[in-house]
């Protein structure tokens, strides 16, 4: 396990692996149902997920509550080039939010990035997220370009079946 950081607040920041899998589904599982989304979490696809080291779990705890979580992704480049960092996903519990642990998710991603001297880290988000958007801020990034995202949905990508 990757050493952790703690915010000020007394919170416990750090990357969980695949030891910690039922811990990581757990967290996922609480934080998902408090913000009102899906909290099915399959235990052994969670394993799966921490068993790759190019797939990062970065999880908040206060005590033993999970109060965040950040979900990033180290990925190859084809110029074989230093690889970049796609921070994915940040979700902090509404009632924990402004206390810095969004901040201390994303840096332990960034504090990651150096380690393996990755080419870039990156973030998408829609531009009306201000949040998000506030929290990238705060951590140094800005804006890379005027870019659109195009996504095929799942279903989209399913062969046929007659």
């Amino acid at each position: 396990m990757s050493p952790g950081a703690t915010t000020d607040s007394q919170v416990l920041v750090r990357r969980f692996t695949e030891r910690d899998t039922r811990a990581a589904a757990d967290a996922i599982r609480t934080l998902k149902r408090r913000v009102n989304e899906g909290a099915a979490v399959d235990e052994a696809a969670m394993r799966t997920f921490l068993a790759r080291e190019e797939n990062v779990l970065v999880v908040a705890c206060a005590g033993a509550t999970p109060v965040g979580y950040v979900v990033a992704y180290l990925l190859d480049r084809v110029d074989g080039v230093r690889p970049m960092v796609l921070l994915y996903e940040v979700e902090v519990d509404a009632e924990h939010r402004g206390a810095g642990i969004g901040r201390a998710l994303v840096e332990q991603v960034t504090n990651l990035a150096r380690e393996i001297a990755a080419a870039k880290t990156w973030a998408l988000t829609d531009p009306a997220n201000a949040p998000a958007r506030r929290l990238y801020a705060s951590c140094g990034a800005g804006p890379a370009s005027e870019q659109l995202l195009f996504a095929w949905s799942g279903r989209d990508n399913a062969p046929d079946v007659e």
